[in-house]
């Protein structure tokens, strides 16, 4: 259960796009349960939401070794990917409007 409590904090974090602070509770989740493939799932997005496609890959590919299946990773990623481009429009938008 802490486990499961660290990756719905890191989850937290990063829809807020707060990177840093869900790596961290990302990384405690992992570190509790070895076997537990969210957090490897969630940061897999964190690292591709940094443009880190190499580390993103090896989360993915962990996720994917602890029995996450690999089209359910490929469309959280690009969910996340999306959310994220929409995010940052939305942000220049709005700083333009200025």
């Amino acid at each position: 259960p802490v486990a499961m409590s660290w990756n719905n904090v890191g989850v937290c974090h990063l829809a807020r796009l707060r990177l840093d602070d869900a790596e961290e509770a990302l990384g405690r989740a992992r570190d509790r349960d070895a076997r537990y493939a969210l957090p490897h799932v969630n940061l897999a997005i964190v690292a591709q939401l940094r443009g880190h496609g190499d580390e993103a890959l090896v989360h993915a590919a962990e996720a994917k070794r602890l029995g996450y299946s690999g089209s359910k990773l490929a469309a959280a990623l690009r969910r996340a990917v999306a959310a994220h481009s929409m995010a940052v429009g939305d942000a220049l938008t709005t700083e333009s409007s200025r």
